[in-house]
């Protein structure tokens, strides 16, 4: 909804690396911006269905709905695929029945506004020195639809994503990362990239308190090496953002920038601030059940823009 600034340069590397017997669905939350004539422009190529603006859970889950394949292929406005974006993935998954969903890693190219590319750098050098990728990037996540039926689809409140990827885990069901050359494009503006950054750290602690006490997040946590002498998310999450002066030294080694180690501490406490603000707030976004927790219905099925001549099948 609104992002008409990364729109078009999003549905022209989409419709440049599909096939034209595929389709492409675009979910508006009916956007305010530049977005209607956008995608007037790409009219015969794409399909345009729209939603309550109630959050990506319920656009990806009315996106899923309208679709007609038995593969979904989801990427954010702010994404510019490569030419083999889609082919990878199709090719994969005729080629590993076992796998029920991927998503891709992408590059990371230093263009764009002094924010951009600092956080391009950021994600570059987490991922060459500390991979800790646990969860699909929902981006660029793909799937078989029997998956997404199987786990009710996406949930409506924050972190709809990890969620998912959490559903999946829970389900045992096999996922993979996959390389392509796609990229997803930072926020512009540090007040923007701040706020996002505030709302990722509220997304982690509503997370944490509805996944926290399960098995499938705690076989993810021991992964990390605090976890053997500090057993609680929360607190592992806290100090981590809390010693970013500490940690991001080691990386400024490696980048010997001064510009990365500033943004990058001050990115850390955005998130922390986010976090912390996210464990006092007992209402999540678009949830209006008062008792957020585990016991939180994950999805509303079905939503409530499933169209009639859908209805049938989704369910």
């Amino acid at each position: 909804m609104n992002n008409g600034d990364t729109l078009d340069a999003c549905l022209k590397s989409v419709v440049d690396s599909l096939p034209c017997d595929k389709e492409v669905i675009v979910v508006d939350g009916h956007s305010t911006d530049n977005t209607p004539s956008i995608l007037a422009k790409y009219k015969d190529r794409i399909k345009v269905v729209y939603d309550d603006g109630k959050g990506l859970g319920n656009a990806r889950n009315v996106g899923v709905h309208h679709a007609k394949h038995d593969t979904i292929a989801f990427v954010d406005s702010d994404v510019i695929c490569a030419k083999d974006h889609f082919l990878k993935i199709s090719n994969y998954f005729e080629e590993h029945p076992d796998v029920g969903a991927v998503d891709t890693a992408g590059i990371h190219p230093q263009t764009g506004t002094k924010t951009q590319r600092n956080e391009s750098l950021v994600y570059e050098t987490l991922e060459k020195y500390s991979p800790s990728q646990l969860n699909l990037r929902g981006w660029s996540i793909a799937f078989r639809r029997s998956v997404f039926d199987a786990v009710g689809g996406f949930w409506l409140g924050y972190a709809e994503d990890t969620e998912f990827s959490y559903k999946l885990k829970a389900k045992g069901v096999k996922t993979t990362t996959l390389e392509t050359e796609s990229w997803h494009i930072k926020r512009s503006t540090l007040r923007t990239f701040l706020s996002e950054m505030k709302f990722w750290g509220q997304t982690n602690a509503y997370f944490i308190r509805k996944w926290g006490n399960t098995p499938t997040f705690i076989k993810d946590y021991k992964k990390r090496k605090l976890f053997r002498f500090i057993p609680n998310a929360k607190a592992i999450t806290f100090l981590a953002y809390l010693s970013a002066p500490l940690n991001g030294i080691k990386y400024f080694v490696k980048t010997r920038s001064l510009s990365f180690y500033a943004h990058f501490i001050v990115r850390q406490y955005a998130y922390l601030v986010g976090f912390i603000q996210g464990n006092w707030r007992i209402e999540p976004m678009h949830v209006k059940d008062k008792k957020f927790g585990a016991t939180l219905s994950p999805v509303q099925s079905p939503p409530t823009a499933l169209p009639e001549d859908r209805r049938s099948t989704a369910q």
